[in-house]
């Protein structure tokens, strides 16, 4: 018995469930973590704001705090910038970015597309390993041999990212403030990526001519 390796690629297009948004909201009352969401008004409008655009409360999180002190001390009424994050759908997203744009202490710093790559590839590594099937089949009979099963399989996948980053200088700013319509942020409101899928099989190879005759 012997083996026959077969190495096969594949790909299909994969599109973007969700979108997980980087925002920063300055305020004028330093509050630590989640607490903001409701003490922090700039931050508790912003979160009016998204779960008017159909973002659950649950979805929006306060990442971190930064405060602004040439002293470096801390004050009690020290202005901060909060770093929120929310999870969006493509179908809410036109809705969040206008939130965003619409915000006067508000500014997007980070866009990542989120994809279920692990169930899209389920389907694709299936399809590989038909191709595979088939052209072992051709060159084991080109041999004179004949495919008698499978010794070992294994696949990788890549998937590019999807971050996109903003400045403050971007368009998005330009056109709030220059009062432009807040939708037409020159942002794409969905993704989709090329998924890879690279399969290796080792096939267990018979010889035809070796199989016992009738008793």
């Amino acid at each position: 018995m012997g083996l026959l390796r077969v190495t096969v690629e594949d790909q299909a297009e994969v599109t973007a469930h969700a979108a997980t948004l980087f925002v920063t909201v300055e305020g004028e009352t330093f509050v630590m973590g989640n607490a903001a969401l409701e003490r922090a008004r700039e931050v508790r409008e912003f979160a009016q704001a998204l779960q008017a655009a159909g973002v659950p409360a649950g979805r929006l999180h306060v990442q971190g705090v930064r405060i602004a002190s040439s002293s470096g001390l801390l004050a009690k009424n020290q202005k901060a910038e909060f770093q929120l994050s929310a999870e969006a759908t493509p179908e809410q997203l036109p809705a969040v970015l206008g939130a965003v744009a619409a915000g006067r202490n508000t500014r997007l710093t980070r866009l990542d597309w989120q994809f279920d790559e692990f169930e899209a590839s389920l389907p694709l590594a299936a399809q590989a390993m038909r191709k595979a099937r088939r052209k072992a089949d051709v060159i084991a009979g080109a041999a004179g041999q004949r495919v008698k099963g499978v010794h070992r399989a294994s696949d990788t996948w890549e998937l590019p990212g999807a971050t996109m980053e903003f400045q403050p200088e971007g368009r998005m700013y330009a056109l709030r403030a220059a009062g432009g319509p807040p939708l037409d942020v020159g942002v794409e409101y969905s993704a989709t990526r090329t998924l890879r899928v690279t399969l290796t099989v080792d096939f267990m190879l018979e010889d035809p001519a070796q199989e016992p005759g009738p008793a």
